[in-house]
């Protein structure tokens, strides 16, 4: 007969798993598909983004499902060219693109207080030993590399709570409640929104639709409350008056 605290363990191991490997998912899915490795590495993982899909049991995973379907559907058929082209459709090339992928352009008009919610982001990846690529040509407020820190740290809160205990694993999961509170789970249903209606009949749009699902259903397991889909973005000429925010981090 098994241990009901190690068939526990188990399941709770599965769920972390899961969770994780979406974050990544959502992570490559909002990635400029030119950036080396990442529509091999985005071929690579479909199997077992799906199996991770599967293994958590939330509420709407049919529509999830599908969502995460047709947009593998999508991208295996889709040239580079056609796939940068749909990405800078949403994304553009600037901070201010019609649908804004960085966290600082969404919220209210407090352009002063920018420098300060930058550093905080960087704060939490510093906090467990992280930093930028310095390759990457991204802000650290970009909706992939918050989607890439939730999946780091879920993954190690799965590796802690199975070789460290559950304090150790804690720890992990305080540090990923605070961050999608405060930040990723804040902002993502408004910027998935604004992608959807963007993005029209692209792989983009299922990826948004998925994102918006797994997110406020995410937020619920981590006892958090998600933002609001009708989070305002900020108007340019304040973020242009806030200056280089990530100067802030050159220090």
């Amino acid at each position: 007969m098994s241990d009901p605290t190690s068939t526990k363990t188990a399941s709770e191991l599965d769920r972390l798993f899961g969770r994780s490997y979406f974050y990544q998912m959502l992570a490559f899915a909002f990635r400029h598909p030119a950036e080396k490795g990442v529509r091999e590495f985005f071929a690579e993982n479909r199997r077992s983004w799906s199996q991770a899909l599967h293994s958590l049991k939330m509420a709407g995973a049919s529509g999830v499902r599908k969502n995460v379907g047709d947009l593998f559907r999508k991208t295996g058929r889709l040239s580079l060219e056609d796939w940068c082209g749909q990405y800078e459709h949403c994304f553009g090339f600037t901070a201010y693109a019609k649908v804004p992928a960085y966290e600082l352009e969404y919220g209210e008009e407090h352009s002063h207080r920018q420098p300060q919610e930058l550093a905080d982001i960087s704060s939490f990846y510093q906090a467990f030993g992280l930093r930028l690529n310095g390759r990457s040509r991204e802000r650290p407020d970009h909706v992939s590399v918050e989607c890439e820190f939730l999946y780091f740290l879920l993954y190690k809160q799965a590796y802690a709570l199975a070789h460290h205990g559950p304090e150790k694993a804690e720890i992990c999961a305080r540090a990923a409640g605070r961050f999608a509170a405060d930040h990723l789970g804040r902002w993502l249903p408004a910027f998935a929104s604004r992608l959807e209606k963007r993005a029209g009949k692209t792989f983009l749009a299922d990826a948004a639709r998925a994102a918006a699902a797994f997110a406020s259903w995410d937020c619920r397991i981590m006892g958090v409350e998600s933002g609001r889909p009708d989070l305002p973005v900020r108007m340019v000429q304040e973020s242009e008056e806030a200056g280089c925010v990530s100067c802030s981090l050159r220090k």
